[in-house]
This record gives structure tokens, sequence and C-alpha cells, in this order.
């Protein structure tokens, strides 16, 4: 979830359960017009501001033109067009609005979207090498029965509810629900950055340290995503997976309702801090492993519980691909090791329930 460049108050902090409370807080991404509508507002405004015999002042002016600037600059950047046979076209990873997915194959897409996020946000122009747990299903069909899966959450001591809503009901639907609409089809990996140490270092226990991994804060009606899992694996349900949510620049500034409902989305508590080589105030520095074994687990798991409701293995992605060239783009999830840790993670989940 971290801003690629965000600042954040630098001062040390000591305790996880005393600074959690000024950590940088938890944003739902703002509703506003398309970026191509934003860019054309200055040319709208300014005609405005004559008929009705006032004029901008000179500071308005510029803060208008420089704003101007940014969305073009991002829309060139991300690329808007319109292609043969599909509709507008956005981001780096070139969305559909009209087909309300990525271009390519589901294999394509993920290896689009699962480009590792490094600090400040860089990505990487090759597309990411998906293990092959991943490409081997990816958009397949899925075959793993919605009962064993219930069976296997019983042993675990887990309930439907508290893992994203009924496993016999289906995944939200894009534009905000509507029942033409496709059901979700992606599943987009976050991490909180957060809680914010400032300049003290990383606590040596903080995969059980209980200020870092509390989830009571990121609960409530406006949760910023689906689900969110602490370092010891517990996860806290923001909203049920039926329910159509948004949670990255792409969705809320550029694709806006068609894109609600199309893409589920897991938080990741991962604290972080200041790097003191990039100025006073940034969140730059993220724990190494990002996750912890327990959080893969965890996410593996709730990726299987949304593909079995969708009746198909669902695209990964991670945060920061979909907001690529955006402005206020996130450089979440940090030093997810997707071949390494969740790859294995998944292949034991699906042993597990294949053996069933």
């Amino acid at each position: 979830m971290g801003c690629k460049g965000h600042d954040e108050d630098g001062g040390d902090q000591h305790n996880a359960q005393e600074y959690f409370g000024n950590e940088r807080p938890v944003r739902h991404e703002p509703e506003g017009q398309t970026l191509l509508a934003q860019m054309c507002d200055y040319c709208r405004t300014a005609p405005l501001a004559s008929a009705m015999s006032f004029e901008l002042t000179p500071v308005h002016r510029a803060l208008r033109m420089t704003r101007t600037y940014l969305l073009l600059s991002a829309l060139l950047t991300t690329g808007l067009s319109a292609s043969p046979g599909h509709g507008q076209i956005v981001g780096a990873c070139k969305f559909d609005i009209v087909q309300l997915t990525f271009l390519g194959t589901p294999d394509e897409q993920a290896s689009c979207l699962l480009r590792a996020p490094r600090k400040w946000g860089h990505l990487s122009a090759k597309p990411a090498i998906l293990p092959d747990v991943l490409k081997t299903r990816i958009g397949h069909q899925m075959t793993i029965a919605t009962a064993t899966l219930r069976n296997h959450l019983h042993s675990l001591g887990l309930t439907e509810p508290t893992t994203g809503g009924s496993l016999d009901e289906p995944l939200s639907r894009a534009r905000d629900n509507d029942a033409t609409a496709p059901t979700a089809r992606y599943f987009v990996i976050h991490d909180t950055s957060a809680p914010y140490f400032g300049n003290a270092p990383f606590p040596r226990n903080m995969d059980i340290d209980r200020g870092i991994n509390r989830l009571d804060a990121y609960a409530g009606p406006d949760a910023v995503a689906h689900a969110f899992i602490n370092r010891t694996g517990h996860i806290l349900i923001g909203h049920p997976f039926s329910t159509p949510w948004r949670a990255t620049q792409l969705e809320s500034q550029v694709i806006l309702e068609p894109s609600k409902g199309l893409f589920i989305h897991v938080e990741n508590i991962q604290p972080r801090r200041r790097d003191p080589k990039d100025g006073p105030k940034n969140d730059a520095i993220a724990p190494v492993p990002g996750l912890s074994e327990a959080q893969y687990r965890s996410v593996a798991l709730l990726y299987v519980v949304a593909s079995v409701r969708a009746g198909r293995w669902l695209i990964p992605a991670f945060h920061a691909p979909m907001d690529e060239g955006l402005p206020n783009a996130h450089d979440d999830p940090q030093n997810f090791d997707l071949g390494g840790k969740f790859a294995p993670a998944l292949r034991n989940l699906i042993g597990q329930l294949t053996q069933k």
C-alpha cells in the first residue's frame, strides 16, 4: 500500500504498541473522474470563470496547469489508446475498459501483473517468470470441489465467513455487481506498508509482536481491502468476496465503476521504516523477508478460496504493476517471494486438497 516516494515523519519509534496509532493512515482510494476528464478540467473551467465575470488567480492557474500536465503525462506513460476489436486501453499492462480484462492470455496478463516491485515502486520491464504451479492453472477450470475445500477449512478451525464468505456464493461482479458483468477475474496482493517505524530498526520478533500484528485497526465499513493477513497468518475480512471494492489508483482514478467488483484485494501486514539515504521523510525500507511463512500460507488459502468460488483459477496480481505510471502510484508488495515462498505454499495446499 505504500506510496512511491510517500513522505512520513522520520522520528524514532521504539514500541509497535506505541506508534501504531500514529502510522500512515490506511486510505480508501478516492472516487473521481477519469484521468482523461480531469486532464480536460482546466479547459472547461477557465472559460467558465470568464463567463461568470471572475478570473482565476495566477496561483490557481499555475496549480491547475500543473495538475493537467501531470495527468496528461500519466496517460501518455500508461498508454491511453484504442485498438481494433477492443475498447479504450489504459495502464502499463493494457486494461481494456470495454472487455474488462487486461490484454493477452491469462498467463501473459499474470506475467505483467506479477513483476516484482522494487524500492520506490520501480518495476522490471521484463515479464515475471511464473512458477509452474501458477502457469499450469491460471485461467483454467477449477477442479477442487467446494465440499473438499469446506472440509479443509473446518479442519483448520476456520469458517467460511472468516475466509471471505460462503463458498456457495459467487464472487463480486464488475460494474458494481451488475448482473450482466463478469465475476471477479483478478486476485490482487498488497502490503499495508505499516506500522511505520521511522528511524527505528524493525524488531526481531515482528512476526509475533502484538502491536505490529493488530488487525482491528484495519476493520470497519471503509476497510481498504477484502482481506487483511497479519504475520501470524490470522485473517481479517474487511468485505466479503461478494462485495465489489476498489483499492488501486487504476480502478479508482482511471477505470472507475466498470472495475468495481472485478478485483479481489488482499492486504498483508508489513512494517516500513525510513531509508536514511533517501531524505528525511520516506517509508522506503521493507523487511526481508517481506512476508512471514504463515502469511504466504494464508495468501495461498485465500487465493484458492476465491478461485474455487469463481470456478476457475483467478489471475494473480501485485498492486504496484496495476498502478504503474499513475500519479500516487504504490510500491507494494515489497520483497514478495513468488517462486521461493508463495509457490511452495500454494503447491502444498493443492496437494492437501487433492488427496482428500
